[in-house]
């Protein structure tokens, strides 16, 4: 039975890799042994020196230091550990002594993620690495998948500096309006950010007419904290708040509580009695990293838009559009909806860019597709899928009805020239070829072929007109 449960733990998966810093050896074993039974993988270190030479060489997920180390202070060391390449975003918990308590803010304000002094409840070591190396995980999945819409220059670098935000007050606890009050004046004199408490007697939800706040900051009792949980979980779940960044404040001392809530999701938690600049510094804290992920999830939105967007135009590319008409087909043979698609070309595009040079060609490809998009008044899907061609798919149209809506997209762009910097005006008319589908279509290559045969008996009969092809019911 031992050899078997040797084994057994052998083969669990690790929950992450944990540097200790500490110069007493007795701290450093103690510490591997709760850290080791809880499937961390650990290194030590007995000086800074050598905790940054073992930090650079196998970056760990958590750097957990003792502040009273021989040969550099505290706060030195996480500068020097945030500084060096790819240690920036590593969390560090700092454990200091009671006696040098007033150290506590300092080392803070150096970048940690957190000092914790004895005694410390080791159910609540245990929730609070895993809540920083959970977070450290998933700003490094969201950094990841942004980083490549940067590196193909769709966004902008992340901005160190923290913009103004929204901060807001709550509590489930009754008649601690009053507390919340009392909070808010005394953070409005060392927070520069908005303060709203919430306003839960309200029908517009718990913050009124104004915007979800970017850090929330729930205030628990000592005898309220199963209500106090519950109201996390709601804040969570709430769809207006599922990305705010939620701080637990504990009035006093409470480890069960304070793991059960970084377990339940909290970011952060912080057990009273603290002093305002250091809640105002740990809210600041979390709007900063709330900021990032906005960065980092526009950056992502961004470079998936870009992907699938024609930079010319604004109109959907083919990578777009073979999907959509993919994901059409499959629509049409479950509903039994039928619909068209329409290829379209520009008509003598060439002789438009050997006249009047590529960039009045440019111009011109931008007129059409404004022409187009205002046509079809926001109906089905248009893509520019080359140089001159566009593709659009009618959802739920009838025969009559798409070669009415092309017949219209003709006119459009017919009648409406463009003029060029110049002052000269481009005459430009347009070819539409139509296949009318429905749920018997399975093929999408074969459904573009037969627009696009269509399309070419539209050119071959003059131009400027509309063909439906043989296929179609029409």
């Amino acid at each position: 039975m031992p050899a078997k449960r040797a084994s057994q733990k052998g083969t669990h998966p690790m929950a992450g890799k944990i540097l200790i810093v500490d110069a007493i050896a007795v701290n450093r074993i103690v510490l591997k042994a709760k850290l080791a039974s809880a499937f961390y993988a650990i290194s030590q270190a007995s000086t800074a020196v050598e905790a940054l030479t073992l930090a650079k060489a196998d970056t760990p997920d958590l750097i957990l230091l003792r502040a009273n180390l021989p040969d550099m202070e505290a706060e030195s060391l996480v500068r020097q550990l945030h500084a060096a390449p790819g240690l920036k975003c590593i969390p560090i918990v700092v454990l200091l002594s009671e006696t040098h308590r007033e150290s506590r803010l300092p080392i803070l304000q150096t970048g940690a993620s957190d000092v914790l002094h004895p005694p410390i409840s080791e159910q609540f070591l245990l929730a609070r690495l895993r809540s920083l190396i959970r977070q450290k995980h998933a700003r490094t999945d969201i950094a990841i998948q942004s980083s490549t819409a940067a590196a193909l220059g769709f966004a902008e670098r992340q901005d160190r500096f923290v913009h103004s935000g929204h901060l807001g007050l709550t509590g489930k606890t009754k008649g601690n309006r009053g507390s919340l009050i009392h909070l808010k004046s005394d953070l409005s004199h060392v927070c520069p950010h908005q303060i709203t408490i919430s306003a839960s007697d309200t029908k517009n939800g718990i913050w009124g007419d104004h915007d979800a706040p970017d850090v929330i900051l729930n205030v628990i009792s000592p005898k309220n904290g199963d209500n106090g949980l519950q109201h996390l979980a709601e804040l969570h779940a709430a769809p207006e708040s599922r990305h705010s960044r939620i701080i637990i404040l504990l009035n006093a001392q409470d480890p069960a509580v304070a793991a059960t809530a970084f377990d339940m999701g909290a970011h952060d938690v912080i057990q009273g009695p603290v002093h305002i600049s250091e809640i105002c510094l740990r809210l600041t804290t979390q709007l900063q990293e709330k900021q990032n992920y906005d960065q980092m999830r526009d950056c992502l939105k961004t470079g998936l838009q870009a992907a699938v967007i024609d930079p010319l135009t604004g109109l959907y590319n083919r990578r777009y559009a073979l999907p959509f008409l993919e994901r059409q087909i499959e629509h049409a043979r479950l509903s039994r909806e039928s619909f068209a698609i329409m290829a379209a070309d520009l008509d003598h595009f060439k002789h438009v860019n050997d006249t009047h040079g590529h960039d009045a060609g440019d111009l011109v490809l931008q007129h059409v597709a404004h022409g187009l998009r205002s046509g079809l008044g926001g109906m089905g899907m248009l893509a520019r899928t080359g140089g001159e061609e566009f593709l659009i798919v009618l959802p739920g149209s009838t025969p009559s009805d798409a070669r009415e809506t092309a017949a219209q997209l003709c006119g459009v762009i017919g009648h409406n020239p463009v003029r060029l910097p110049d002052g000269s005006e481009v005459h430009v008319t347009i070819s539409i070829g139509v296949v009318f589908a429905d749920q018997t279509c399975a093929n999408p290559q074969i459904l573009l072929q037969q627009a696009d045969k269509a399309l070419f008996d539209a050119k071959a009969k003059g131009r400027n007109r509309v063909t439906v092809s043989t296929r179609s019911a029409a």
